[in-house]
């Protein structure tokens, strides 16, 4: 008598939650730079293939307002593509970073899962620079076994604002990706996966 025996295993597609935000520069001068523009939309095509259900999806809009950004909620994958999209600009000049860190800090913290912060900033030139802030919470996201990712965060007039960052996440695992942010962005998320894998193990 021959007996079968099914033995189900876990399914290899299941991925392990990851907390993800994305600054998102939506100022007048960011909608009209044609090569920012063109990362933004690598930008949210990556977000949009690998974001798993599970996941924790935050778009923060940065423009010229330094009180004013868009803190969208947790989303179904379903929605990734239009929540990353989504644009409010405003007549303002300037990219003010200094509120919006503070609330991906917050997100961040509120999390159980470990994160990726994508940074996809043109410039930011007028903005009185906030380091510490920075600093905090790019150690925030990387303590608990996730990645930072600086996607073009400059332009031809905005130089000051990348070496101001440079110098502020100075000494910090952080990633600046001018180039091929496809496998910037994809390997961060993969990254922040696997130490979910590891932690469970632990």
């Amino acid at each position: 008598m021959t007996v079968s025996i099914l033995i189900v295993l876990p399914s290899c597609s299941q991925k392990n939650p990851i907390a993800l935000v994305l600054l998102k520069d939506t100022s007048i001068s960011g909608q009209n730079n044609e090569a920012f523009q063109a990362t933004t939309k690598k930008t949210c095509k990556v977000i949009t293939q690998t974001i798993a259900r599970g996941d924790q999806l935050q778009v923060i809009q940065v423009n010229g307002d330094q009180d004013l950004f868009e803190n969208l909620s947790p989303t179904n994958p379903t929605q990734a593509k239009k929540q990353c999209e989504s644009v409010k600009t405003t007549k303002k000049e300037g990219t003010f970073t200094c509120p919006a860190i503070r609330t991906a800090n917050q997100v961040f913290q509120s999390s159980k899962n470990p994160g990726v912060l994508l940074v996809l900033i043109e410039s930011n030139e007028r903005e009185s620079p906030c380091p510490q802030d920075w600093r905090t919470t790019v150690k925030n996201v990387i303590e608990k076994g996730g990645s930072v990712v600086i996607l073009n965060a400059t332009n031809n007039g905005g130089e000051s604002f990348r070496l101001e960052l440079e110098t502020a996440l100075e000494g910090l695992p952080v990633k600046y990706a001018h180039s091929n942010v496809e496998f910037a962005i994809k390997n961060a998320i993969e990254e922040a996966r696997k130490q979910v894998r590891v932690e469970a193990k632990l």
